[in-house]
């Protein structure tokens, strides 16, 4: 989902339609808590506690300062499609100026049948920081903490930015990544890593792909698309965003294998790459290049050209009709009254591919920047229709953003629990971020509706140590801190502790919630 600055011009798009349905129906929506909790990104992840149902992750802003300043949820899929986080991620280490990023799906790196993810960071001093990005392994239960960490010792790379799912790359039965670094303080070319899945995961397993020249930015995008050469293995396009020869063609083109050849072997003119799926049913993968023009390769000799500003969203079957369809953001796009409201066009995939759009829906605001992020997030309710998540970032006022997210469905859902304000359909405590943790930990937890809230904190053999809330809070996503200290100030030993949460509905309903986590303070 990158920037693409040109005009939608091609008037044909906006003849009638062919389709049957020229929309999406809405499933929901989610809507950051404040101006100082934005939200900042979506994607989806891929099915990764196993249960049948793909998932999703929303990033935000925190409204801390300086430190812990990103924080991602992941929405895991269900039959009733509800909108409500069901684990949080918060900055998964101790550096002291730090934030948080944004989730990528990236398959199977492990072999153990659930789909894996990262999230990407930065930490370090805010003019010269540094790219992380760290592993979650998935699971029949999801662990907030990462199994591996990843960054370059580089200051201003960008590392992180982005990671991508490229599948099984040398068919080891292990689903490959990357992780761009588009610069590198050495010589300013744009480095992407290759990353091998398989037992071990590192650095020494990877192999490097390099850019030709200093601010080229290489690897600001990079896909898998397909088996270009026919030997049976997956290729890599890695996209570049300059080079000081006019007209160069900044799209490379790798041959998969056993070990990735670093050596392109194709060239093709734009700067940024994207999996497309397979949209005219052949059974082979296809791919967009942005030079200016959206270009859509069925073949590297059969590629359909039209014109649009455009961030994409790809790689997923809509209308469920077995072919691959996409998405084109355009968050500029104006109304016929002169509003700035922003529209995401959808084409569906056929063996008859053509330009026009199959459906066009508009944002709601003036200047909400609607299309700016678009995901096709997977089936989220395994009714067997792709869901499609579009942020509208500036929502519902550019001046005092909260952002916000629509999911849509070809099929219209009901009973779906909106997840609009956060707030969850029951009482949950989740565990404390980071664990094991020094000096402080975060303790986050889920208030269906008002309520008054304890949180107590014990030694394990039950003496009381310290009581860190006592008032009644509104309901939402509430988070809370522990500095590791007693109810005289002074800090406790390292070891094992324990967090006791209470809360009593303020609401007439004559709830009470009471839920213990354990926590390790480490010295």
């Amino acid at each position: 989902m990158k920037v693409c600055i040109i005009h939608f011009i091609l008037l044909a798009l906006f003849s009638s339609q062919t389709k049957a349905q020229d929309s999406l129906y809405l499933v929901g929506t989610i809507t950051g808590e404040s101006t100082e909790k934005q939200i900042t990104d979506i994607s989806g992840v891929g099915d990764v506690n196993g249960d049948g149902y793909d998932d999703f992750m929303v990033s935000s802003r925190t409204g801390l300062i300086r430190k812990d300043q990103g924080i991602v949820k992941l929405y895991l899929g269900a039959a009733d499609g509800n909108l409500i986080p069901d684990v949080i991620f918060h900055y998964p280490g101790t550096d002291s100026l730090n934030d948080f990023g944004r989730g990528s799906g990236i398959g199977d790196v492990n072999g153990d049948d659930y789909n894996d993810f990262l999230i990407t960071g930065s930490f370090g001093d805010w003019g010269f920081p540094k790219g992380k990005a760290f592993l979650y392994l998935g699971g029949a239960s999801i662990d907030t903490l990462p199994v591996k960490e990843f960054y370059e010792p580089w200051i201003q790379d960008n590392f992180g930015y982005p990671a991508e799912a490229v599948g099984d790359i040398n068919k080891d039965g292990y689903d490959d990544f990357i992780i761009s670094s588009p610069y590198n303080w050495t010589d300013g070319k744009g480095y992407v890593y290759l990353f091998w899945g398989g037992d071990t995961i590192s650095f020494i397993r990877c192999d490097t792909l390099k850019g030709y020249e200093s601010g080229d930015q290489f690897g600001l995008s990079a896909a898998n698309i397909g088996d270009i050469n026919n030997d049976g293995f997956d290729d890599i396009a890695v996209g570049a965003l300059y080079s000081s020869i006019p007209d160069s063609p900044l799209v490379r083109i790798y041959f998969g294998g056993n070990r990735i050849d670093t050596i392109p072997k194709y060239f093709l003119s734009g700067g940024d790459i994207y999996n497309a799926g397979d949209i005219n049913g052949d059974k082979n993968l296809d791919f967009i290049v942005f030079n200016g023009m959206i270009n859509l390769y069925l073949s590297l000799d059969s590629n359909i050209t039209f014109k649009g500003s455009y961030y994409v969203g790809t790689n997923g079957d809509i209308n469920n009709d077995s072919y691959d369809d996409f998405i084109l953001g355009e968050p500029n796009y104006t109304d016929s009254s002169g509003t700035m409201i922003g529209c995401i066009l959808g084409f569906y995939g056929d063996a008859l591919f053509d330009t026009l759009f199959d459906f066009k829906m508009t944002g709601e605001n003036k200047w909400d920047e609607y299309g700016k992020y678009v995901s096709i997030i997977g089936d989220i309710n395994g009714d067997g229709y792709t869901e499609v998540a579009v942020g509208a970032l500036n929502y519902p006022d550019y001046q005092y953003p909260l952002g916000k997210v629509y999911v849509y469905s070809y099929k219209k859902l009901t009973n779906v629990k909106d997840g609009i304000k956060n707030t969850p359909n029951n009482f949950q405590l989740y565990q404390n971020y980071p664990n094991p943790f020094n000096p402080r930990t975060s303790i986050t937890y889920n208030l269906p509706r008002a309520s008054a809230v304890t949180i107590t904190i014990f030694d394990i053999l039950g003496n009381k140590i310290r009581s860190i809330s006592n008032s009644s809070q509104s309901a939402g996503i509430q988070s809370i801190v522990w500095n590791g200290t007693n109810n005289n100030n002074s800090q406790v030993a390292s070891g094992l502790y324990l967090y006791h949460f209470k809360a009593v509905s303020l609401e007439g309903k004559n709830e009470i919630f009471e839920s213990t986590g354990k926590l390790l303070l480490l010295k």
